[in-house]
């Protein structure tokens, strides 16, 4: 019993093409490789960027937690010193 095999036909089917029709196909060849150099380093760009944004969101994430202490403590502040004022204008009346 014989095995499929896609390598036999198709290299068959290449040494049945005349050579001038393989020489179109060169600059195909040679566009379909750029592409594909593209290709790849797009997809490293996108994973790069993809780092990246996750590093900058963890940092606004710590810098927005720091910014709600700092404002929790100055409204305690405002709030202080509000009630100084109060104490201190009941106290003159």
């Amino acid at each position: 019993m014989a095995l499929y095999s896609p390598e036999g036909n198709l290299s068959e089917l290449i040494s049945g093409v005349p050579p001038e029709t393989l020489a179109s196909f060169g600059g195909l060849i040679t566009i379909l490789k750029a592409v594909g150099i593209a290709f790849i380093v797009y997809v490293i760009y996108v994973v790069l960027m993809a780092i990246v944004n996750i590093r900058r969101m963890k940092i606004l994430e710590r810098i927005e937690k720091k910014m709600d202490g700092l404002e929790k403590k100055i409204n305690k502040l405002n709030w202080q010193i509000k009630s100084k004022k109060k104490f201190i204008l009941k106290g003159k009346g």
